[in-house]
């Protein structure tokens, strides 16, 4: 009997790790605010807050976090390494993208729109004494007012 309620024990013990909590930090040790974790097995997961710090509830030994963030190589780290070693650098993503046209709702390739663009310099867009940058895009753009 008391051999059995140990192995349960034991048992229980190896497929919850519980809580998990550390620091992401970019190359240079600074914080990433906003970067993503998940759990594979089940899709539970959180976001680093503003000092890179996180926390997620892990239920099973084995199972792999993904870790991303924008313009860094993601990773993936086994649960129990990541209860070790709480803190994470991530590698910026050497990569290089072509044009990329940034409309309202989503990012698209250059090739694939087909609506109207137009290119305003900041400098040329900037007039003393308007409250607000609409105001000095009208006129400046096809169809602005």
């Amino acid at each position: 009997m008391l051999t059995a309620l140990f192995f349960a024990l034991l048992a229980a013990a190896q497929t919850n790790t519980g809580d998990i909590s550390g620091t992401i930090l970019d190359e240079n040790g600074e914080p990433l605010i906003g970067a993503s974790l998940k759990l594979k097995k089940n899709g539970q997961g959180t976001v680093t807050d503003i000092n890179g710090h996180f926390q997620l509830s892990a239920s099973a030994r084995g199972d792999v976090v993904t870790i991303t963030y924008i313009g860094y190589e993601p990773l993936q780290i086994a649960v129990d390494r990541l209860a070790q070693t709480k803190t994470v650098r991530l590698q910026p993503d050497r990569r290089q993208i072509e044009e990329v046209v940034i409309t309202g709702m989503q990012k698209m390739d250059k090739r694939l729109f087909t609506g109207a663009t137009t290119k305003i310099k900041a400098e040329d867009a900037k007039i003393d004494g308007l409250a607000d940058i609409s105001r000095s895009l009208e006129g400046r753009a096809a169809g602005v007012s």
